[in-house]
């Protein structure tokens, strides 16, 4: 993990399994983001908010409806 990114953890909407991703620090304060999950390979679209100290958190995970 780089200096510009910070580990986070969200669980999958699918199979219940906590998974441990990455989110980059240098872009918006507000990012939403497809993730397949390490187990199950299903996308959860995530949404975090990143404050002015650089802290990270998950405010929405979602089942992906194509």
């Amino acid at each position: 993990m780089s200096e510009n990114t910070k580990d986070v953890k969200f669980v999958c909407q699918y199979c219940g399994y906590e998974n441990l991703t990455y989110v980059h620090l240098n872009g918006e304060k507000r990012q939403e983001f497809l993730k397949d999950c390490y187990i199950c390979h299903q996308p959860n679209r995530i949404k975090v908010l990143i404050d002015e100290k650089n802290n990270v958190s998950v405010v929405e995970v979602k089942m992906v409806n194509w």
